[in-house]
């Protein structure tokens, strides 16, 4: 998950199909809509300006809101509104399509904030591949600046909004996941503010980590690929020794939480600590989530093999009793022998 500032303006890619072009070739086409009237922003002044060589443009749109700009490089723009510099930022991919078309919000000089305070935020639930979740979900968040709790329901494409206070640190929270993310708002007041979360449901996953937590799913499977229900695992903290047990559900996983900071032996039934698990957040990361296939006997398999391993032996200690008796026998019978044999001898 990652922060997505387009600040009023949304990128749409048009004329895809074509090779991108070298350097200096991209074409970017804004459609600007006024913020009040929802109509074209006709004859209306803006800036583009290149990071990377302060080159700045001024560009003017035409009756139809729109404005054309050719020549430009790949690399980080910033869109400058008069009376509200900074107004936005653009990303031109050096992969990217050779044409770019920009949905922007026009934000007249005079404009001004009905709040101080609060800017519209879009939380935007997302699948593994960065698709639109598409989940109704209820959604509860909670800042750290005292304010009451929101909550809100995204719709059916999982996208939902609400006007956050600005400069606070927000934890949400979902159905099933409480304290599933953190997202921290600026101090200033943008457009508007984006988050995109990774969020999915899945009846083979009913546990989500979370901001403190680590989750391990733990998938078993016997020495054929079928995985097993009912089959334990455990980790166990390296330094304090406190575990954390699952058990596979129908599907073969144990999905097991453990706090984050800290390192855990992972073991299963009859593997003590085969593996280890270190819950630690990478820089770039908001959530930890890992999966470990694990191959082996299941319980039943190896109560059988147990049980047959016992009959073996068994059946050697009888064999064995067997030999030992029917030598016996032959002693006693020798014996006999001789003693009739002396007997008549006498």
């Amino acid at each position: 998950m990652h922060h997505l500032l387009l600040l009023g303006l949304g990128i749409v890619f048009w004329m895809s199909q074509l090779e991108p072009l070298a350097a200096q070739e991209l074409i970017l086409r804004f459609q600007c809509t006024h913020v009040q009237t929802q109509q074209p922003a006709a004859q209306q002044n803006f800036q583009l300006q290149q990071l990377a060589t302060d080159r700045i443009w001024t560009l003017t749109t035409n009756d139809q809101g729109e404005v054309r700009i050719e020549g430009l490089a790949p690399g980080h723009y910033s869109i400058h509104l008069p009376g509200w510099p900074q107004f936005s930022q653009l990303h031109l991919a050096e992969d990217g399509p050779k044409a770019y078309r920009v949905p922007m919000l026009y934000y007249p000089a005079d404009w001004t904030w009905t709040s101080t305070q609060t800017i519209p935020v879009y939380l935007r639930l997302c699948d593994s591949l960065s698709q639109p979740a598409l989940l109704k979900e209820t959604l509860t968040l909670r800042n750290n600046c005292g304010d009451q709790v929101h909550t809100l329901t995204t719709n059916a494409e999982g996208v939902g909004s609400v006007a956050l206070r600005l400069g606070c640190e927000y934890v949400l929270s979902l159905k099933g996941a409480p304290n599933y993310y953190k997202f921290k708002l600026p101090k200033r007041p943008y457009a508007y503010w984006t988050e995109q979360i990774f969020f999915e449901r899945d009846p083979r996953k009913p546990l989500h980590p979370s901001i403190r937590l680590a989750l391990l799913n733990c998938i078993f499977e016997d020495f054929q690929g079928q995985r097993a229900e009912g089959e334990l695992f455990w980790l166990e903290n390296t330094q304090t020794g406190q575990r954390y047990k699952g058990k596979t559900n129908a599907y073969g996983m144990a999905q097991i939480q453990v706090p984050l900071g800290a390192t855990y032996w992972v073991s299963a039934a009859h593997n003590s600590r085969f593996a280890q698990f270190k819950a630690e957040l990478l820089p770039e990361q908001d959530l930890l989530i890992q999966t470990l296939v694990y191959q082996d006997l299941t319980h039943a398999q190896w109560q059988a093999r147990q049980a047959e391993q016992a009959a073996q032996a068994a059946r050697r200690d009888s064999l064995a009793q067997a030999d030992r008796l029917q030598q016996l026998q032959r002693l006693e019978a020798l014996k006999n022998a001789q003693e009739e044999k002396a007997w008549l001898q006498e």
